[in-house]
Formats: structure tokens, sequence, C-alpha cells
């Protein structure tokens, strides 16, 4: 079950261009292509106390494809065998929203949407930070560290 909530969570993390968005021209670098997981924190929190933390290196060739239409696919090596997900993107300032729909032939049997803010890029690597708070009570913080 852990496992398939960091799949989830990952997913949700890349991705953000609708046809109606120009990434190029609002955050002045292009997301349109493959880029690697180089790394993906995250930390869990409960009263604002540390209750867990994993890191993830990019072993097994992790990805998000970004495509110019605002789809892509994204492949993660936390499940086996590695999952490969659709998802659509939309990518407003700095701020990235991710689309899964329901993939049960790839074990995702819900739909989930997660934001994102990108809060560095380059041409060649960019970091997503997701940060939520369910309840005051709950935080969930994951940076997500991409490479072309």
């Amino acid at each position: 079950m852990a496992r398939l909530l960091f799949i989830i969570i990952g997913a949700f993390l890349l991705f953000g261009c609708s046809k109606g968005n120009n990434p190029s021209s609002q955050t002045g670098f292009s997301i349109t292509g493959k880029w690697y997981v180089k790394a993906d924190t995250s930390r869990s929190y409960v009263s604002g106390l540390l209750s867990s933390t994993y890191v993830i290196v990019g072993i097994n060739s992790p990805y998000y494809q970004f495509n110019s239409d605002g789809t892509g696919t994204s492949k993660n090596n936390i499940s086996t065998p590695d999952a490969i997900l659709n998802f659509t993107f939309t990518l407003s300032d700095k701020k990235i929203t991710f689309n899964y729909p329901q993939q049960p032939a790839n074990g995702l049997f819900y739909a989930y949407n997660v934001t994102g803010v990108i809060e560095s890029e380059s041409s060649k690597s960019f970091v997503i930070l997701f940060d939520s708070n369910s309840n005051g009570l709950n935080e969930y913080k994951e940076v997500l560290y991409l490479n072309k």
C-alpha cells in the first residue's frame, strides 16, 4: 500500500502544460521532452514532527516525458514491475499540475491530481516542490529533481 501511495505522489508531481499555456514563455525554459529523475525525496510530518522520510535516486532510469500537447508519461522505479503511467499536465507561472486518470492495467485504480511549484529550472534540470497539509496536523513534502 505504501508503494502505491509513493507511486501516486510521484505521478502527481510532474505534469503541467496545456495547449493554452506555453511553458517556455512562462518559466523561461521548455518543459517539453524526456526528463530523468535524479532524486525524489519526501518527508511526512505529524503535528510538526517528522514521522517518515525517504529518498529515491534515479536507479533503473525513472523519467517523465512531457509532450507539447499537454500529455505525458512517467516511469517510476518504486513498484515492480516498473509502471508506465499516462497523464496530462498544465503549467501556469511556476505551478505545475499533474492529472492522472484511472489506469487499471498499470495498477492505478483511481484518478488523482497533484500540484507542485517549480523551484528552479535551467535548460538541463528543474526541481518541483510538492507541499500538502491535509488537516493542519499532517503534512507531506516532496522534492523531485529532474535532468535532461
